[in-house]
């Protein structure tokens, strides 16, 4: 029994020497403190899903319009204003009046080297629709090749700030380079696919005008005010009055834009109406669905079944978001 004892402790006290002899490294005391990620604030999903294509998971993206709600109508909130003022760049479209979109934010962030508008680093003024009224259009992302534009200053301004990074954005921007080439082949092919006489479009909301110019189709009509109030009973008539007299295949409703009087037009003109994805993605972030280019093969689908078209020559385009696919 003594000896056993005796061998307890010579055993422990060599374990104890080994122990003793074994280097310890810093990453087995403590493991290195993880870098913050680059804080990022924009505006709506649309831009948010481009930003989240280019730098996936690298940085902590948030966004002032949330999913499902209208960017037109949102009104922002205090907790806005604080997601604004903690965060280290602020990118937003920033079309119209920039310079008075920059001060104003940069009022806030505390930094106006922080605040990057896309619009006009990424386009040139014959880029530009204007509206009857003079505006600037804001459905950019309509043109898929100005997307591509708009993800080019992204991919820059990140790794400008984040350099650290700049593999991943590069290599990110590349295969979102690629599959939008992609898309606006296919795109391309299902217009080809649609009756030149179909090619004809009549919206609720005044989404389609990008689109329109680049694939060559004609927009023949719109139905919400300028407001984006409800149209009037005369308003609603002559929107009747039209779809009779051309005999269009369908119209197009906005998801995001819902209306009451939509379906008594759809009704009284007996032309059926097609839903439509424009100011926002659907779904909500990490949602298969809430993607840029799910939304923009869905919304092709859907324009190919009203007008007459071959939807299926959008079926082999991958719909997730580029970080989804690595």
């Amino acid at each position: 029994m003594r000896n056993r004892f005796h061998i307890l402790l010579t055993l422990f006290a060599l374990l104890l020497l080994m122990a003793a002899c074994v280097p310890v490294t810093p990453e087995e005391t403590a493991a290195a403190p993880e870098q913050p990620k680059l804080r990022v604030v924009t505006s709506g999903t649309i831009l948010a899903n481009h930003i989240y294509n280019i730098a996936g998971d690298l940085i902590t993206i948030d966004q002032i319009v949330p999913p499902g709600a209208d960017p037109h109508t949102y009104e922002p909130t205090p907790s806005d204003a604080v997601k604004l003022s903690e965060a280290e760049l602020v990118i937003v479209r920033g079309a119209t009046n920039p310079e008075a979109v920059r001060r104003r934010l940069a009022s806030i962030v505390g930094d106006e080297n922080s605040v990057v508008l896309i619009a006009p680093l990424a386009l040139e003024p014959e880029d530009y629709i204007y509206d009857e009224f003079g505006s600037i259009d804001q459905h950019m992302g309509g043109d898929t090749m100005l997307a591509l534009k708009f993800a080019g200053v992204i991919r820059d301004t990140l790794v400008e700030q984040d350099p650290a990074n700049a593999d991943a954005y590069n290599a990110n921007y590349d295969q979102f380079a690629a599959r939008i080439d992609e898309l606006d082949a296919a795109i391309r092919a299902v217009t080809a696919s649609i009756p030149e006489e179909n090619r004809q479009l009549y919206s609720y909301h005044d989404s389609f005008s990008y689109m329109a110019r680049r694939y060559g189709y004609t927009i023949v009509g719109t139905l919400q005010p300028h407001d984006f109030s409800e149209p009037s009973a005369h308003d609603v008539a002559e929107a009747i009055e039209l779809l009779r007299e051309l005999d269009l295949p369908a119209i197009f409703g906005s998801s995001y834009s819902p209306s009451t009087v939509l379906e008594q037009i759809s009704r009284e003109a007996d032309v059926p109406i097609y839903w439509y994805d424009d100011d926002n993605l659907p779904g909500e972030p990490g949602d298969p669905e809430h993607s840029f280019f799910y939304m923009k093969v869905r919304n092709q689908k859907a324009l190919a079944e009203a007008l007459g078209g071959d939807a299926t020559l959008m079926d082999h385009i991958e719909t997730r978001n580029i970080p989804e696919t690595e």
